[in-house]
């Protein structure tokens, strides 16, 4: 392939608008771990510079300047790194609160008051889909019309993958209203009463309420067991 008279060199990777586009599947394994990493590093310094906020306050800076995960519509979103990315997502979550490590998953949106992470990246992929659909540039339909039935490649794959788990007969009908009113984990029927319960028991640690004759410690424990039984 030529430029003019310069040939153009063929390269593992390079960066497009801030995306890490890469050859094989090891290239995003590699972003998607590197994403992941970032994450978790981020997260850790939010927590510790605002080590006297209410959790409310660093779910809200964590969302805002740290769940952008940008470059994720390219990411196989069933692959083992993205379920990684997902798990890391709710440890972060429970740190944030200082909940136990072992909290139930379906608490978390619940108590957290957010979004799961895995819906988010869900519609940025849908959302990125649809702007190619809408787009005016012919070459790049015509590549998408390619590949959207192709489970080769990962943009297929994706498309198919979502189609299933939110019950889609037809691609063309995936759309982000589809993820309303979804949830990360089922609430079992009968425990929805552990949510009220934890956000009281946050406030009290965080001085918003008080609970007459408990101590700290006390707290803490109810805390972990309406968290893990």
């Amino acid at each position: 392939m030529k430029l003019g008279n310069t040939i153009l060199p063929w390269v593992e990777s390079t960066k497009h608008l801030g995306h890490k586009i890469v050859t094989g599947k090891r290239g995003m394994t590699n972003d998607v771990r590197e994403k992941r990493a970032s994450y978790i590093s981020r997260n850790n310094e939010i927590v510790q510079e605002l080590h006297f906020a209410h959790p409310k306050t660093l779910v809200k800076v964590n969302n805002v300047y740290n769940s952008h995960f940008y470059g994720s519509i390219l990411w196989d979103l069933s692959s083992r790194e993205v379920e990684m990315v997902q798990n890391s997502w709710n440890t972060s979550q429970r740190i944030m609160h200082g909940l136990d490590r072992k909290t139930h998953r379906y608490l978390i949106e619940s108590v957290s008051k957010t979004r799961h992470i895995m819906f988010t990246l869900h519609e940025r992929f849908i959302n990125f889909t649809k702007s190619i659909e809408r787009s005016k540039k012919l070459a790049l339909k015509g590549l998408f019309d390619v590949v959207k039935h192709d489970c080769q490649s990962i943009t297929g794959h994706n498309l198919r993958m979502l189609s299933l788990k939110y019950n889609v007969d037809k691609i063309g009908d995936l759309n982000k209203k589809i993820l309303r009113n979804k949830c990360y984990a089922d609430t079992p029927i009968g425990e929805e009463w552990r949510t009220n319960v934890i956000n009281e028991l946050i406030d009290v640690k965080h001085g918003t309420i008080s609970i007459p004759h408990f101590n700290k410690n006390e707290i803490n424990e109810l805390l972990e067991l309406v968290c893990i039984t």
